[in-house]
C-alpha cells in the first residue's frame, strides 16, 4: 500500500486522474491520512472512473 499522492488540483480533471495513477502503486488499494482504502467491483455501483472523477474535482 502506498501513501496518499498528492493531486495538484491546477491540472484539468483528466490529467488529475493520469497523474494520480502513475503516482499510486495499486489505484484499488491504498492509505488515506493513515486510513486503509480499498475499493472493490460491484455491479451497478459507479465505476472508478466516475467515483476518481468526483474525488478530482472537489
Amino acid at each position: 500500500m502506498t501513501n496518499q499522492p498528492h493531486i495538484d488540483q491546477t491540472l484539468p480533471v483528466q490529467e488529475r486522474i493520469a497523474s494520480f495513477l502513475r503516482a499510486t502503486d495499486n489505484p484499488y488499494q491504498m492509505q488515506i491520512n493513515g486510513m486503509s482504502v480499498e475499493m472493490r467491483y460491484c455491479n451497478g455501483a459507479p465505476t472508478l472512473q466516475e467515483k476518481m472523477t468526483r474525488i478530482c474535482q472537489q
